[in-house]
């Protein structure tokens, strides 16, 4: 049996939350603001994950800061995190919670690693095909790393798929630094 991590716990009861209120894709897109601001200032994560400011100061605060501007929803979770002492993990919950909205509305972000960047009719073909692959639409990001000098490399859902130079070279490599002689020693003539 596999226990969920509070993390997860969290995240799937802000989605159910969001689904009982009809405003799923309303809470994603007001998710994914809070995560990208808490990522980008460390002042203002360290404030909400500081153990040593007061609950109620920070849930004056954040009510504040949110309220009217994200759904009550986003909001009141938020504000219950603050009350159980989970807001340390807020950035984690975030996180899951987004994962947990991309499984349920079938959708797979994936990385495509190449040594040049990808022109944008090959990532359209790429996101296609992956998507007809795996049964899901799929949300592809590039990125460039000139050191595996050619080929693709892709990741996703954990798993990774290398189709770079630098990894066949590698292979390459392996298989002739491991060739064996024969007992047999004879000249060539």
């Amino acid at each position: 049996m596999q226990v969920e991590t509070i993390p997860a716990v969290y995240g799937r009861a802000l989605l159910g939350a969001a689904e009982d209120k009809g405003i799923m894709t309303e809470v994603a897109e007001e998710v994914e603001v809070l995560r990208t601001v808490l990522e980008g200032d460390a002042d203002l994560r360290g404030f909400i994950e500081s153990p040593r400011l007061e609950s109620s100061k920070k849930r004056e605060i954040l009510e504040k800061a949110l309220r009217g501007k994200a759904s009550d929803v986003l909001t009141n979770f938020t504000l219950l995190l603050v009350d159980k002492g989970r807001e340390s993990s807020l950035c984690d919950i975030l996180a899951a919670f987004g994962k947990l909205h991309d499984d349920h509305i079938g959708l797979v972000r994936a990385e495509a690693v190449s040594a040049v960047p990808l022109e944008g009719q090959t990532m359209v073909n790429l996101e296609l095909a992956m998507g007809q692959k795996l049964g899901k639409k799929v949300v592809l990001e590039n990125k460039v790393d000139p050191d595996i000098l050619g080929g693709l490399i892709v990741r996703f859902d954990g798993m990774v798929a290398d189709g770079s130079v630098q990894k066949a070279l590698g292979e390459i490599k392996g298989k002739m630094l491991s060739l064996k002689f024969g007992s047999e020693l004879v000249h060539e003539d």
